[in-house]
Order: C-alpha cells, then structure tokens, then sequence
C-alpha cells in the first residue's frame, strides 16, 4: 500500500498540535519500560511488562507496575490482547502508597503502508481496581503510531504516536500522551533499546484545567 505525503505530514501536525495546546511542563520525569518476549509464533506472542516511574522533578518513586499480556493475531491487520497488570502509585502528595490491580483487553489494526512506513492502531480497554476506591472503575486508551524504518547502523526505527484517553468514571477526555519523537536501536538480534521524549497531560474534571509533564524514557526489549 502506498501513502502519500500529505497523511505523513497530516499526522504529526495533529501530533503536535495537541502537545502544543498543553499548558508548560508541571513536572519533569523518567520512565523505564521493559518487555521480556518468552514466547512468539507466527499469530501468537506472550511477553512480561515492567514499567518503573521517577518522578517530581526525577527526584521520587512514583510508580512501578508488573504484569503478563498475551496478543493474538486473528488476521493480516487485526490483532487482539489481553493482560494483567499489578501497580503500586505513590500519592506525593500524601506521602503514601496504594495498589492497583489491573486487566486489559486490546483490539488493534497493523497497516505496511510501504517498505519503510507502518501505521498502528492501538484500542485498549481497561478495568481498574484500586486500593482507595470502593467500585473498580474503567477507562478507553487509543494510539495512533507512526513508525519509519532506517538503514542507519544500528538505528533500527523512528517513530512518533497519540495516544488519548476516556474515562467512564468520570465520563471525560481524562489525559493523553504525545511521543513526537521516539528512537529504537538495535543493540544484538534479541535486544533492542528505545529512546522517547513524551508529553503527558491529565485533565483534572473539577478543576476543568490541564497539567501537563515533560518525561525522558526509555523502553528495553528482549526476546528469548
């Protein structure tokens, strides 16, 4: 499939305007993702995701979060997930920690739009049960990914994607988060290692204002 350039360039104008609608940086943080790849086939992957936060400025813990997720390729551009996550949030503010429990469902679309260019759409569903809540609650996340392969030594791809979410709950457009620039490097055949810039902003429905946290990251991939 060919793509001109006017959706290349219509994509990440619409990735940057919503990053620059966001107010200045409250906060600068850290995030380190991992994914351990144990097992692959064709039409089905299982891996174990890890994701550690450092935030305040990169001077406190602010969350850490482990969990199984399988996918399931159901055809050429159509895949399905499901998975689990345990998290622990660190309230700053409070000085105090709390659990949260999580289980995932994904319904994706996969497009080669040419021999260097992929497009992928990320649905994920989300069913949250949290330590200082009596109800669980549960939440709409959707991504929207560009990604260009290199042939420059070890830079494998560059990538940009928006990611936007709705929460049922408080039935809102609840936060978002704009990578305009991430970086995968191809360390040995079995491991690579990605560099990102993101923007997060959360919306706060009583306050009807947007925060928004410059954040550094870092996501390791190995596979088994």
């Amino acid at each position: 499939m060919r793509v001109s350039n006017f959706w290349v360039v219509l994509f990440f104008f619409l990735t940057g305007i919503s990053s620059a609608r966001l107010e200045a940086a409250n906060d600068f943080q850290s995030w380190q993702w991992l994914s351990l790849h144990l097992y692959q086939t064709n039409g089905f992957k299982a891996h174990i995701y890890a994701d550690n936060r450092i935030a305040d400025n990169v001077r406190h813990e602010k969350l850490y979060l482990l969990g199984p997720r399988v996918h399931y390729r159901v055809s050429e551009p159509v895949s399905v997930g499901l998975g689990y996550l345990f998290m622990n949030i660190h309230d700053l503010s409070q000085h105090v920690w709390r659990k949260e429990h999580r289980v995932e469902n994904e319904f994706n679309f996969h497009f080669t739009l040419n021999e260097r260019l992929d497009f992928h759409q990320r649905n994920r569903f989300e069913w949250r049960w949290r330590e200082s809540r009596d109800q669980p609650s549960s939440r709409m996340r959707s991504r929207f990914q560009l990604r260009y392969k290199t042939n420059f030594g070890r830079l494998k791809s560059v990538y940009s994607n928006n990611e936007f979410f709705w929460d049922f709950e408080s039935d809102d457009y609840s936060e978002n988060r704009a990578i305009p620039v991430g970086l995968q490097f191809e360390l040995t055949p079995n491991l690579d290692w990605n560099l990102f810039y993101m923007i997060q902003s959360i919306h706060s429905a009583n306050a009807r204002s947007w925060k928004s946290n410059h954040i550094v990251g870092t996501h390791l991939n190995y596979r088994f």
